[in-house]
């Protein structure tokens, strides 16, 4: 369980996409940023957890940047479906390029522990 100074931060997760078509996103281990840059650029996702919406978007939106190759830019999507399942989230505007998803928690959506 992380300290109440910690809750307060946004944290980045090792993340898995439900199969069901639920649209879930379930966390996994913490990770350090430069971890989660390096799950990026192996294609595959991650989720930004905390309490400040803002806070969370635009750091999946580093973490997204960091694992861009050159001369691409990442997309951005709201979420395709209804809370609490489905995840805003940053990708490659050619996913051929890159898979996987930058998730990050906001109002009433949050990714499955």
């Amino acid at each position: 369980m992380s300290s109440p100074a910690a809750s307060t931060q946004a944290q980045i997760y090792e993340a898995t996409r439900a199969q069901d078509g639920s649209g879930a996103v379930f966390r996994g281990r913490l990770l350090n940023q430069a971890d989660a840059v390096a799950r990026r650029q192996a294609g595959e996702d991650v989720v930004v957890c905390g309490p400040d919406e803002g806070m969370n978007g635009a750091l999946a939106l580093v973490i997204e940047r960091a694992a861009t190759p050159t001369g691409q830019r990442p997309t951005h999507h709201t979420a395709h479906g209804l809370p609490p399942n489905w995840l805003h989230h940053w990708h490659q505007r050619n996913q051929a390029s890159l898979s996987g998803h930058s998730f990050y928690e906001s109002q009433g959506r949050a990714g499955v522990p």
